[in-house]
């Protein structure tokens, strides 16, 4: 393929100022979309952007915003020694991540401060990537892990960052991912993205695999007991309440019903949350937790959803009566391994944090049984 490009968009520069606005420095990529920051992703940093000369003669390309024209912007990668003088320090050749939640990323051109995104069918050249709105679909990318390198894919449509097929100048385009294309196998370089790009991938891979999407062939949890936690007792929370006053003149027994429910809690990454807010299905990545933990251990602790109960209590006369229950919880850590529609596979560490069953490490939930006229402090400070 050729690229036809350079007589149709008015002011090239020439091909040593080009590749001085093009060469980036890999760098690695991380977070989402601009606005999504404000969504509670990881905090902003910088990256680059690079491929793999196929040739193994000229080292990186770094991916880089070049010119404008009529229906966009250009996105090159040029092949040749990355010199001092065209190094990756120029604001065309770096990004700044902003990520959501879900894992969702946006790469901010610093040049332009707009978002990298795609040109849109019926586009001078619908495919390739260009300057766009950060609150354009069209400008959003999760990453996946490969190796050493990682697929950077449209949350749109699951296509694949790739470089054109011209040789020695390729310019940029989302298109069908292909499994051994090296032109969609990206260097995101950085400082300290590691861990950030994990947690990042491992997040929108188990939103995609929650919801049974087939860029996700498989995904599983395993614990490691060897850095589980004791389990310990949450919260009190108000469970059951009796309002009718015992109108005798002496003590009464009454029998109060209640009702606690408590779900796991999940994160990845240290700090993201697994909510269904932020489109998970949350009953897949419960059961699999759930599964790993009867898996591992010789008997399941793991406590059902909903717990209920019955207990009689004495209420003085004039008084009414309600329960507060703190449910036993369980940390355990782990780590979640994908295999992607090309066969890649990767994986992420995972927190869960499970309602237990009573004996759970010699330890029981709390039960308080209260009265309008109890001096117990919790009892005070949960009064209906």
């Amino acid at each position: 393929m050729t690229d036809a490009r350079t007589s149709r968009r008015p002011g090239l520069r020439t091909t040593g100022v080009l590749l001085s606005a093009l060469a980036v420095a890999a760098s690695p990529l991380a977070a989402g979309p601009a606005h999504a920051q404000a969504a509670g992703g990881t905090e902003p940093f910088n990256v680059s952007l690079s491929l793999d000369d196929p040739s193994g003669t000229d080292g990186s390309w770094p991916l880089g915003r070049a010119e404008e024209y009529a229906g966009g912007t250009v996105y090159d990668l040029k092949g040749g020694n990355i010199t001092p003088e065209h190094g990756v320090d120029q604001p065309g050749q770096q990004y700044t991540v902003e990520s959501a939640q879900d894992g969702r990323i946006h790469l901010k051109n610093n040049a332009s401060g707009q978002c990298l995104g795609k040109v849109p069918e019926g586009g001078t050249y619908p495919g390739d990537l260009t300057d766009s709105a950060c609150n354009d679909v069209k400008a959003e990318w999760y990453v996946q892990p490969a190796g050493d390198k990682y697929r950077i894919r449209s949350v749109e449509d699951d296509s694949c960052m790739s470089a054109s097929d011209t040789v020695r100048w390729a310019h940029g385009q989302a298109r069908e991912c292909g499994g051994d294309d090296a032109k969609q196998l990206w260097r995101i370089s950085g400082k300290d993205v590691t861990d950030k790009l994990a947690a990042l991938a491992t997040t929108y891979a188990l939103k995609q695999c929650s919801n049974e999407s087939g860029v996700i062939a498989s995904c599983d949890y395993e614990i490691d007991r060897n850095t589980d936690s004791k389990a310990s007792v949450g919260k009190l929370e108000l469970v059951g309440v009796d309002r009718t006053l015992n109108g005798t003149a002496g003590v009464m027994k009454r029998a109060i019903s209640w009702k606690q429910t408590t779900s796991q809690t999940n994160t990845v990454g240290g700090s993201m949350t697994i909510t269904a807010e932020l489109g998970f299905n949350v009953g897949v990545v419960n059961g699999k937790v759930s599964n790993a933990v009867s898996a591992k251990y010789e008997h399941s602790w793991v406590e059902g959803s909903e717990v209920s109960d019955t207990n009689t209590i004495d209420v003085n006369p004039g008084q009414w009566s309600w329960v507060l229950r703190g449910q036993l919880m369980k940390t355990v850590n782990g780590k979640w391994t994908f295999t992607n529609d090309k066969g890649e596979k990767w994986s992420g560490v995972g927190t869960a944090t499970v309602p237990a069953k009573n004996g759970t490490d010699s330890q029981i939930s709390n039960l308080v049984l209260c009265t309008s006229d109890s001096a117990r402090q919790e009892c005070q400070d949960t009064r209906p």
